[in-house]
């Protein structure tokens, strides 16, 4: 179950939630957060993992496809909610891109 709350899987969601609101202004934050835990969700049943923490203890790669089955997920649904077909790879990509970042950290 994603459980809100932990600080830095927050501060992921809504870093995500923003740079794909600010490539696409049609979609709210609020809204695109929403896409984000529906993804995190479903990534989550499919790896086999109760909760989002789990996915902290596992390798670098177990992270890197988890985030990448997530952002699929995500930007499907957020696909159903008005982003533009021809959108999704640069959105993918850059959020991709963005994820790199709270690996390092």
């Amino acid at each position: 179950m994603l459980q809100q709350g932990n600080a830095k899987q927050e501060q992921k969601i809504a870093s995500m939630a923003a740079l794909v609101a600010d490539l696409y202004p049609g979609l709210t934050v609020i809204s695109v957060k929403g896409a984000f835990r529906f993804g995190v969700k479903s990534a989550l049943e499919q790896f086999g993992f109760s909760t989002w923490a789990e996915v902290a203890d596992q390798t670098v790669t177990v992270k890197q496809d988890f985030f990448k089955l997530l952002t699929d997920k995500a930007v499907t649904h957020l696909t159903k909610m008005g982003l533009p077909q021809d959108m999704t790879t640069t959105v993918r990509t850059r959020l991709i891109k963005e994820n790199q970042q709270f690996l390092r950290n």
